[in-house]
C-alpha cells in the first residue's frame, strides 16, 4: 500500500467519524410523532357515541320531508310518555288521512298518529310500534291504516329503498347503552384516522351555529323547514295535512297486488297486537272515483278478502270496511292522500265503524 492510498483512506474515515459526531437526533420530530401516535391510539380506544340523528338528519344538507317525518315519529316512539287510548299506525295515507283531534272529539279518548311512510313496509311500522310500546302505556285500540296501491311492495323493493334498514339501525343505536350496535358499522369504520370520528363534535364546538341547525331551519319549497314540520306534527298529535294538488282527466286501472312479503309481515303484526290483547282495526284508504274500473275493483276486493281471511285467525283483529270504497276525485290531493277537507269525514267514518272497549 502506497502513501497516497493510505492518506485518502484515512481522510475518508475521519469524515465518516465526523459525520457521526455531527449527527443530532431530531427530538422535536420524534416527540411530535410519538404524541400523535399516543393521541391516535387513545382515540382508537375511545368510542364516541354514534349520532343516530344523522341517519335521517344528515349533517351536510337539509333533510327531505320524508326524512323529517320518519325521524320525528322515531323520536316520539323512543321518548318515554304516558301513552294514549287510540294509536294510529301505518303509512302516509294514515298520516294525512286520520286526524287524532277528530277521533278524540268523537270518542272522548286520547289519540296519537304514529303513521309514517309505506317505503319501510309493515315491518318498519311494527319496529316503530315495538319501541313505542316499550316506552309508553299500552293503547286499547290500534288502527292500522294503509294505502292499497302500496301493498304491492316486495322485500327487494324495501331493501333497495333502505328506509326499513335505516329505521332498524336508528332503533338499534338508540336502544344500545353504549350508543353503538356491534353488528353495525360504527363511526370508527368510516374514518382514515381514529381521531376523525371526533370531527363532527369539533366542528360544532368551533362554530357559533352548527351547519345542522342551519339545515334544520332551512325552508324546503312548498314544505316548511324540518323544525317547523316537527313542531306542527307535535301540535297536531302526529297528523299532517297534504298540500299537494293533482287532477285526473280519465279513468285509471290499478293493479292492486298484495305481495307475499306484505302478507307475511301484516300477519305477524296482527298476531303481535292480538297476543297483547289490543284491539286492532285494519283500514284501507279509499280510492278516487277515477280508479273505479272493473279491473281495479276486482283487485281491490281480492286484496280485502285476503286481509279479512288473515284477520279471521285473530279474535282481536277486524276489518271494518271489508268492501272497496271510492269517493270523488276532488276529495283527493294525490292517489294515496286525502285533501284536508275530506279528512274529517273519513275519520268520522272510521269512528262510526269501530267498537271501542269500555
Amino acid at each position: 500500500m502506497n502513501s497516497s492510498t493510505f492518506s485518502s483512506s484515512s481522510m475518508a474515515d475521519q469524515k465518516r467519524d465526523q459525520s457521526i459526531i455531527d449527527f443530532k437526533i431530531p427530538w422535536a420530530l420524534v416527540i411530535t410523532i410519538a404524541t400523535v401516535a399516543i393521541v391516535e391510539w387513545m382515540a382508537f380506544r375511545t368510542d364516541v357515541l354514534v349520532d343516530n340523528d344523522e341517519i335521517f338528519l344528515p349533517s351536510d344538507r337539509a333533510p327531505t320531508l320524508v326524512e323529517s317525518i320518519v325521524d320525528a315519529k322515531l323520536n316520539v316512539a323512543d321518548e318515554a310518555g304516558q301513552g294514549v287510548d287510540i294509536l294510529i299506525l301505518g303509512d302516509s295515507s294514515g298520516l294525512m288521512g286520520v286526524d287524532p283531534a277528530v277521533l278524540s272529539e268523537r270518542t272522548g279518548r286520547s289519540c296519537y298518529n304514529l303513521c309514517t311512510i309505506s317505503l319501510m313496509g309493515v315491518q318498519g311500522h311494527q319496529a316503530i310500534l315495538n319501541r313505542y310500546l316499550e316506552t309508553h302505556a299500552t293503547p286499547s285500540v290500534i288502527i292500522y291504516h294503509f294505502a292499497p296501491n302500496d301493498m304491492r311492495f316486495t322485500e327487494q323493493d324495501l331493501d333497495q329503498w333502505k328506509f326499513l334498514s335505516q329505521v332498524e339501525r336508528w332503533l338499534a343505536y338508540r336502544q344500545s347503552s353504549s350508543g353503538t350496535d356491534k353488528d353495525e358499522p360504527s363511526r370508527r369504520d368510516w374514518t382514515v384516522l381514529p381521531s376523525q370520528k371526533f370531527r363532527t363534535e369539533a366542528q360544532s364546538w368551533l362554530s357559533l351555529e352548527s351547519s345542522r341547525v342551519r339545515f334544520m331551519n332551512q325552508p324546503r319549497g312548498k314544505w316548511p323547514s324540518h323544525s317547523k314540520v316537527v313542531k306542527e306534527l307535535d301540535r297536531r298529535r302526529g297528523f299532517m295535512e297534504e298540500t299537494s294538488t293533482f287532477h285526473w282527466d280519465s279513468p285509471r286501472d290499478l293493479e292492486l297486488v298484495f305481495s307475499e312479503h306484505h302478507k307475511a309481515t301484516l300477519r305477524q303484526l296482527m298476531q303481535h297486537i292480538n297476543d297483547m290483547g289490543i284491539r286492532m282495526y285494519l283500514v284501507a284508504n279509499p280510492l278516487p272515483e277515477m280508479a273505479h274500473t272493473t279491473k281495479t275493483d276486482q283487485h281491490f276486493a281480492a286484496m280485502l278478502n285476503s286481509i279479512e281471511g288473515l284477520a279471521h285467525s285473530f279474535p282481536n283483529v277486524s276489518l271494518p270496511f271489508p268492501q272497496p270504497r271510492y269517493i270523488e276525485n276532488t276529495r283527493f290531493a294525490t292517489l294515496n292522500h286525502l285533501r284536508p277537507e275530506a279528512v274529517m269525514e273519513h275519520t268520522t267514518q272510521i269512528v262510526d265503524q269501530i267498537d271501542f272497549p269500555r
